[in-house]
């Protein structure tokens, strides 16, 4: 997923995020402060859309699960 089809996202607010998405986030070193916008990526099933999250600072990171276990990676 280099390319994002951004008609395909949908903007949430910071606060109906789980926090399990911020422990993962606040490992990496991004903390609630630096994050810009969060949108899930609407596509497939409703299981497996992952959550983008653009920071302040320019970088795209997609958050998603995989066999149960979160993952982060990092788009730009």
């Amino acid at each position: 997923m280099t390319k994002l089809n951004y008609k395909r996202l949908k903007y949430v607010n910071i606060g109906e995020v789980s926090e399990v998405v911020y422990r993962e986030l606040e490992k990496q070193g991004i903390s609630r402060t630096k994050i810009k916008d969060i949108a899930w990526y609407q596509y497939g099933r409703y299981a497996t859309q992952p959550l983008i999250v653009f920071v302040k600072d320019g970088r795209i990171l997609k958050v998603g699960t995989r066999r149960n276990k979160m993952y982060i990676e990092k788009i730009k």
